[in-house]
């Protein structure tokens, strides 16, 4: 296995969640402040970052999760001159870097992430990338006699996965994004979400959420009762995922963190042919002695509401 790397630079209509339109349209739905952010130099634009506002009147702090992604392939010194520009127009600026790089102007808070990124590909060759062990236990679901349905989600579909991630949640001593923001991205970008349910006989016994911000997808939430994981749900599920979502317009699955603290997941995401991209470190942007202008370009494009491109 090769180690992680970090993510090539992107172009604009390629952004992680994080960063892309869909998740802005859906935190604004929820009363957020969310900005879109052009950084630019000399008349070219070097890169773009979705900023989230948090906190209370002047205590709060400007988060940039996953960004800023940049354009072309700005130097260093030209990268910490435009975030140096960003920190001046928004107050205490906090950076999670897409790639590894890490503005050096800054205070580090958390160390990176490695995160899971798959790419879609036709179904043999996708079959073909499964680890051996991975494969075979596909193999040993796809006789399991369980039976998966695809859902464009209405609100009520959504209760028995979302009651099942609370549970999960609890007894694993972790949290995630709530409910109110599957709701909100449902919302506010119609048909861009995808449930795919388990059924063994009448009875849902695994589920998995889909955000899609084509052409990329995100792999939001995954449940299961114990009576599914000998057969194999999750890996069925995820097979018929990646063959739907690519014949709907994607080409990137995003499967998550996959860490060695957690080294069950990690080997099912990553065994999955998934490559692993390491995250920077988490900073919050020292104030600047001098640096480059940012030209922010206004509010979000695209009102709660409208569609997925």
């Amino acid at each position: 296995m090769q180690p992680p790397h970090p993510p090539s630079f992107r172009s604009p209509d390629r952004l992680p969640l994080q960063q892309s339109p869909f998740y802005g349209r859906a935190l604004r739905l929820l009363g957020a402040e969310v900005r879109q952010v052009s950084l630019q130099d000399g008349g070219r634009c070097w890169g773009q970052a979705l900023l989230l506002r948090r906190g209370w009147r002047g205590l709060g702090v400007t988060a940039c999760l996953r960004g800023p992604l940049w354009q072309g392939d700005p130097s260093p010194e030209l990268r910490a001159g435009l975030l140096a520009g960003l920190r001046r127009e928004t107050g205490l600026l906090l950076i999670q870097p897409e790639g590894a790089d890490t503005p050096t102007q800054g205070l580090p808070l958390a160390g990176g992430r490695d995160l899971a990124i798959l790419p879609l590909r036709d179904p043999v060759a996708q079959r073909r990338a499964f680890n051996r062990s991975w494969r075979n236990h596909l193999c040993r679901g796809e006789t399991s006699g369980l039976g998966i349905e695809s859902l464009n989600p209405a609100a009520e579909d959504l209760d028995w996965i979302l009651a099942a991630d609370r549970r999960q949640q609890h007894q694993k001593g972790y949290r995630a994004l709530p409910a109110r923001f599957v709701f909100a991205w449902a919302a506010a970008n119609p048909g861009a979400m995808r449930l795919y349910r388990a059924r063994a006989g009448r009875d849902v016994v695994a589920a998995a959420l889909f955000l899609l911000h084509r052409p990329w997808a995100s792999y939001h939430i995954a449940v299961s009762l114990p009576a599914a994981r000998n057969m194999e749900a999750h890996r069925l599920i995820l097979w018929h995922a990646m063959q739907e979502l690519r014949s709907e317009g994607c080409d990137t699955l995003d499967l998550g963190v996959a860490e060695a603290s957690n080294p069950g997941l990690a080997a099912f995401k990553r065994d999955t042919g998934a490559r692993l991209e390491t995250s920077g470190r988490s900073v919050l942007v020292l104030p600047p002695r001098r640096g480059r202008p940012a030209f922010l370009l206004g509010p979000l494009r695209g009102r709660p509401g409208t569609g997925s491109r």
